[in-house]
């Protein structure tokens, strides 16, 4: 019996590795491309086809879930929180999927088990916010590192995007402003762990001895 390890699911990722160093190849030379450049360019195509081949395999279990609509609602509000803010990073692309997979279930769980009204929307915005100029952007390993003036501009930016979101959800269906609340919550939540959890580290880093 064949036993399915992570580290075979790897190959996955290792695979989009060797696409993406390819197309970085043939689109950028050193002439007109620098280090920090060609870093920015490797990243966004490396994050391009793992998110495309993700929201094929999603797009193919929410269609025979018949909620496609619902997954349309909710990607496009996490991909605005997320390309701002950031959040949990996995290792391979299988993890990223598996995570996503069950992240979009309880979202939609969420939806359908709590009643939202202006208080609690707001108390979520200003939830968001507080988590937003505490930490974003968090950055994954292969994401460049940003200066003090250009993550200001993403905390800036990231808030205006949630004040924006949770302003448009007063004109649309009680059942679709519900889902995109639950996607911002569970964004921002997500976000604060990962942030404890990433300063908690930082903290064990400091107080062990050199």
């Amino acid at each position: 019996m064949m036993k399915l390890s992570w580290k075979k699911c790897d190959y996955w990722n290792k695979l989009n590795e060797i696409i993406t160093e390819k197309l970085i190849i043939l689109f950028s030379t050193k002439q007109y491309c620098d280090e920090n450049m060609e870093a920015k360019v490797k990243y966004t195509l490396h994050v391009f086809l793992n998110e495309t081949q993700k929201m094929i395999l999603l797009v193919i279990c929410f269609f025979y879930e018949k909620r496609l609509l619902e997954l349309g609602v909710l990607f496009c509000t996490i991909a605005l929180f997320r390309s701002y803010v950031g959040g949990v990073h996995c290792n391979t692309v299988g993890g990223c999927f598996l995570m996503s997979l069950f992240s979009f279930h309880a979202m939609i769980g969420l939806a359908n088990v709590i009643s939202y009204n202006c208080d609690i929307q707001n108390l979520i915005c200003v939830f968001a916010i507080v988590v937003i100029w505490r930490g974003a952007p968090i950055q994954s390993v292969q994401r460049p590192v940003y200066n003090r003036e250009k993550r200001l501009q993403f905390k800036a930016q990231a808030i205006t995007v949630i004040c924006s979101i949770i302003m448009i959800t007063a004109y649309i269906p009680v059942y679709y402003r519900k889902l995109i609340i639950s996607a911002v919550f569970y964004q921002t939540l997500e976000a604060m762990v990962v942030l404890m959890v990433r300063r908690f580290r930082k903290k064990q880093l400091q107080a062990t001895p050199q």
